[in-house]
């Protein structure tokens, strides 16, 4: 928001407030159109509906309250019309259905994410079958894919390496690597060799003091 007296160059366009407005005489706002290709619209609250698939309603209630100029809800629509209808009537510049198209991205992306991964869980469940791949490695996670967190496996089979590479992505890989060198490097150690020696002995015994008193009759003591 501007005062009046600031200047209004040609990239700008400005918009008054009502008569009404207590700033209508000494303010306005402006819409400098040359940066309106460099600035992300971040908005903020929850999650934007989807316009292909969802309640209908509740996307053309979301997109006309961002789009149409209003003062109040019955300037979006009115009583006789739906939120679908009242979306389909009104006109929006190409900046804003370039926006409405570009709100979508994201659920396509991850439609996209959510295809990939049943793809290859399913991949997965046909390795198991054939037996080309490590169940000791996949631990009998049905849910462990791809290049997802491989925290909590277990490593105590001699050939949790024999993987199947359509199953894994590059970043499992390159771990499946480093788990493999390091433990050439163990073996190469004699890290791994069955221990020799026999275990230390211990005194087992119970110590039994020569005094047993109550907390009561101990803090008797200590009292006195």
């Amino acid at each position: 928001m501007f005062s009046k007296t600031s200047n209004v160059t040609p990239n700008q366009k400005e918009f008054l407030f009502l008569e009404s407005h207590p700033q209508y005489k000494t303010h306005y706002t402006i819409y400098n159109m040359r940066n309106k290709n460099l600035h992300v619209p971040n908005f903020v609250g929850g999650a934007l509906p989807r316009c292909d698939q969802g309640d209908r309603e509740y996307y053309s209630c979301t997109m006309l309250t961002l789009f149409k100029p209003w003062r109040t809800g019955e300037e979006l629509k009115s009583n006789s019309e739906t939120w679908d209808i009242a979306f389909k009537l009104h006109v929006f510049s190409n900046d804003e259905l370039k926006l409405m198209r570009n709100f979508n991205l994201k659920y396509e992306c991850n439609d996209a994410r959510d295809d990939y991964y049943s793809i290859l869980k399913k991949k997965k469940k046909d390795a198991k079958m054939n037996n080309t791949s490590s169940n000791v490695l996949l631990n009998n996670n049905d849910d462990y894919i791809n290049d997802m967190d491989i925290d909590h496996h277990d490593y105590g089979d001699d050939n949790f390496m024999t993987v199947d590479i359509d199953v894994f992505g590059e970043k499992t890989l390159r771990m499946l690597s480093k788990m493999r060198d390091a433990e050439r490097i163990m073996n190469g150690a004699g890290w791994l060799d069955d221990c020799t020696d026999k275990p230390p002995v211990f005194d087992t015994s119970i110590f039994i003091p020569d005094t047993i008193l109550t907390p009561n009759q101990w803090k008797a003591v200590v009292r006195d």
